[in-house]
This record gives structure tokens, C-alpha cells and sequence, in this order.
């Protein structure tokens, strides 16, 4: 039976192994994206000596979901819908401020978007959306510890959900998700609450 020990990520990969341990890492959110996931691959792998901090360890990657996923599918919001959203972008929000992202085509409509990091500057990150054209009651959906017993998930309007959330006490991690797709499980619990009077006279 193996034995397990936690230690940093810092201190896994500054430091090389003993020969033949076996090392494990796990990276939420999004590894592959805005995440250190690849980087630290980078320095595992080497070749030994070649660059700074780089120790020639071999490494297998493990894929899982990206927290986008996970989150909608457990706040059951569906990422694209026929005649709703026909497709989906993930977008870093804490670059709210910057000039780097394509503010106009972010703020389109018949799309879903997904902003990751999105707690730190969600009052200018809806507020640049609407300066690129995005209607201040666009409808979107805050979800905050994803898929723990803790989660929090909360619907608005662009316009007023920086409030919603400031007030509400929401902390990261958090992601926003815009469009038409997040009213849907509104809809669905609506539709739930109202009696059926098919075939009553």
C-alpha cells in the first residue's frame, strides 16, 4: 500500500524527488488555461540543467473538466442551448481593465460567455461589457465554490449583479456566467410552481 504525504507544489518541484516516489498534484479551476498547470509540467520535465529550477522528472497529466463545466452542470445551467446560445467562450475577468480581450465580441448577443477570477473586478468587468454594447439587463448567473456543499449560486442582470453580489457577501472562487442560458433553470423551477390546468374545463 502506497503511502501519501501533501506537501506544496512549490516544494515538489524545486526540489527533485527520490528515485522511484511517486508524486501527485491537482490543480482546480482551470490548469491548462489561466492556471500554473503548464509551467510547473515545464519545470518537472526539463531536460535536467537546461534551465533554472528544471529536474528531468518524468510526468503524466491526468485531464479532469475545467471548472467551467463542473459548475454549470452543477448550478444546471446549460453552456449552449439550440435557438438559446449556440456557442461558449471562457475569458480571464480579472483583466477587466486591460485592452486584451475583445470587449465587442464578448458582449454580443446569442452566446454564452464564462469569466474566471471573476470576484475582483466584477464592477469594471460589467461595466466594460456594457461600454462594448452588452444591454445592462443582459441576464447572468454568479457561482461561487462550485460543486462544494458551500456552493452559492445567484441570478441577476449585468447591470446590477456587482451589487448582488457585494451586498450578498460573495467571495472568490467565483465564476460569471452571461446569456441567455442562465435563465433557463429560472424557468424551469417557474414552470414547476405553476399548476397544470391542461384539459380543466
Amino acid at each position: 500500500m502506497p503511502r501519501w504525504r501533501r506537501i506544496g507544489s512549490t516544494t515538489c518541484w524545486s526540489s527533485t524527488p527520490a528515485p522511484g516516489a511517486t508524486v501527485a498534484g491537482g490543480k482546480a479551476g482551470a490548469p491548462g488555461g489561466w492556471g500554473p498547470g503548464g509551467g510547473r509540467v515545464a519545470r518537472a520535465r526539463g531536460p535536467p540543467r537546461a534551465a533554472p529550477a528544471r529536474h528531468g522528472i518524468a510526468v503524466t497529466v491526468v485531464p479532469g473538466i475545467t471548472a467551467a463545466l463542473g459548475a454549470a452542470a452543477y448550478a444546471q445551467i446549460p453552456l449552449t442551448l439550440r435557438e438559446v446560445s449556440q456557442s461558449v467562450t471562457f475569458a480571464p475577468g480579472h483583466v477587466a481593465v486591460a485592452d486584451t480581450l475583445d470587449w465587442p465580441a464578448l458582449a454580443r448577443p446569442g452566446h454564452t460567455v464564462v469569466f474566471y477570477m471573476a470576484m475582483a473586478q466584477l464592477a469594471g468587468l460589467t461595466e466594460r461589457l456594457q461600454q462594448a454594447g452588452a444591454p445592462p439587463d443582459r441576464p447572468v448567473a454568479l457561482v461561487a465554490q462550485a460543486t462544494l456543499p458551500t456552493q452559492r449560486v445567484v441570478h441577476g442582470k449585468l447591470a446590477d449583479i456587482a451589487e448582488t453580489a457585494r451586498s450578498g457577501g460573495f467571495g472568490a472562487p467565483a465564476l460569471l456566467f452571461m446569456g441567455d442560458v442562465t435563465r433557463v433553470v429560472e424557468q424551469q423551477a417557474r414552470a414547476s410552481r405553476e399548476p397544470n390546468l391542461e384539459g380543466v374545463a
